[in-house]
């Protein structure tokens, strides 16, 4: 399982999803949520569904907004590694919400649950993540005869593979050449110690000089790249946020500017550090065809994926299974 620390920041934000939010009819755009309205539609009145790797529960709102629309009455657990806690943190969905038992720090390898407790399991962007070879077992321990599973995992030959890369790209060039956030916190230390000490050395005065000229010229790089960049957000939020501290410099102590600069650094890190993580678990259709025989051996009767596009081109692999 990738490491749960990049990701509980990630989650403690006003968001729902870490890919595709804030479109269609629910919080997945329409590529991706009109199938899992689909499948959550099909299933029995009062079915038990579990979100296995649910983060912020994107498709766990699907399955309780298809509920409430539909008069279901789902029970609907969600479990994620990271501390999670999405109501919280996220302003919309507040009814949807209600309906969800969140459970954080719960592994999917080792889930604490009976055997046969859930009707149906399901995974957004998520299940890949794990040790498949313990994650499947548990998943197949835990769904009822006659039960269902859904599985929607990233696509190592996908477009959103292909833009992970190209932002992992982006933040090396954030962090190494155009060094943003070390060149902010020289130059945070320089000017501040001439302008806070009265009679400061030609040779502080120096320093401060040529830091400056350093921020500057990475702040011009970083803007200079934003708009060819994959990810313009990184560029100019972090660009924006430094030299607005730089500007309001007085107003804080160093340790205080500092700490601006380090957080910005350790923003891009973890940001890079969750895109790593999906690249590395993504499957392509060997490996999902794989991961669907995996369902089967652990106990399902039949198992298949099948690709899953947007207008951009394959957004993901999907495995579906009956138990």
């Amino acid at each position: 399982m990738a490491e749960a620390s990049i990701w509980e920041r990630y989650w403690h934000f006003d968001r729902i999803a870490s890919c595709f939010d804030g479109a269609g009819a629910s919080n997945y755009d329409e590529s991706i949520g009109a199938g899992w309205r689909d499948f959550f539609c099909a299933l029995p009145m009062g079915a038990r569904i579990i979100d296995l790797c649910t983060g912020n529960g994107a498709a766990a709102l699907i399955a309780a907004e298809t509920g409430r629309r539909e008069n279901k009455a789902f029970e609907i657990v969600a479990v994620d590694q990271a501390k999670i806690d999405p109501p919280s943190y996220v302003t919309r969905h507040a009814e949807d919400f209600a309906a969800i038992q969140f459970e954080g720090s719960t592994s999917v390898e080792a889930l604490p649950f009976s055997d046969a407790r859930f009707d149906a399991a399901i995974s957004q962007y998520g299940i890949e993540y794990s040790d498949l070879a313990r994650s499947i077992p548990e998943l197949a321990r835990i769904v009822a005869p006659g039960g269902v599973a859904r599985l929607v995992v990233h696509a190592a030959d996908g477009v959103v593979a292909a833009g992970s890369r190209a932002v992992i790209a982006e933040a090396d060039l954030l962090l190494d050449r155009i060094d943003l956030p070390g060149s902010a916190r020289r130059c945070f230390e320089a000017v501040s110690a001439v302008e806070r000490t009265p009679g400061a050395s030609a040779d502080a005065r120096r320093r401060a000089d040529e830091s400056f000229a350093d921020f500057q010229t990475a702040l011009m790089r970083t803007a200079r790249n934003v708009e060819r960049a994959s990810d313009k957000m990184m560029f100019r939020n972090s660009g924006a946020v430094l030299l607005d501290t730089f500007k309001r410099r007085r107003h804080f102590d160093v340790s205080q500017l500092l700490a601006k600069a380090d957080e910005i650094h350790a923003e891009i890190h973890a940001h890079r550090g969750r895109l790593t993580a999906l690249v590395e678990a993504a499957l392509d259709k060997a490996e999902a065809n794989a991961l669907a025989e995996a369902v089967c051996l652990a106990g399902a009767k039949e198992a298949r994926a099948t690709a899953l596009d947007n207008r951009d081109g394959l957004i993901a692999h999907v495995v579906e299974a009956q138990f």
